[in-house]
């Protein structure tokens, strides 16, 4: 698993977000590092594209350029045609959701993540930081072999993560294509 961090603001309370939940991840041994990979555009994936062709689930965050951070469709778009897949990806906005990028990224047939996790309207850190947190927490024990996730698995772990949000009330509605 990796944890890419798009927000370009080192100092900023996303930064921090990122970071908090890239070290909850290694610490629960799902990561291989405590630290997300912080980009300030889709040009810095290139230095981490061995560790990203290695992990099996990629965690994205990244917003728009208005609010000088890197563009979310840029990185998505570098993911699909510089790593192979396939791979298990979670998208999360920062600050603005675009649903419009959402559809397509929810709609793509394309090899590179056929098992897709992202939020369906706008999400706030914390209901972000929960869902995440059960949905790979649940696929790590229910996963059967190191590196292998099924669409099933998946789908499971979602339906955890997303009855957890409801039984605390949290209104935000993250969706999956497994």
């Amino acid at each position: 698993m990796a944890v890419i961090d798009g927000s370009a603001k080192p100092g900023g309370w996303e930064a921090a977000f990122a970071g908090r939940l890239a070290s909850t991840l290694y610490r629960r041994g799902l990561d291989e590092e405590a630290t997300p990979l912080a980009v300030a555009g889709p040009q810095d994936l290139e230095g981490y594209a061995a560790r990203l062709g290695r992990a099996n689930c990629l965690v994205l965050f990244g917003a728009d350029d208005e609010h000088g951070m890197v563009r979310l469709r840029d990185l998505w778009e570098w993911l699909r045609t510089h790593i192979a897949g396939p791979k298990l990806l979670a998208v999360a906005w920062w600050q603005h959701y675009d649903d419009g990028l959402s559809q397509e990224m929810f709609n793509d047939s394309g090899g590179f993540a056929p098992l897709f996790t992202g939020p369906k309207g706008p999400a706030d850190e914390r209901e972000t930081g929960l869902f995440l947190l059960k949905f790979f927490t649940e696929l790590d024990l229910h996963s059967e072999a190191e590196g292998a996730i099924t669409g099933r698995m998946a789908w499971f772990a979602w339906s955890k993560a997303r009855e957890l949000l409801r039984r605390r009330g949290l209104p935000s509605e993250f969706s999956i294509r497994a």
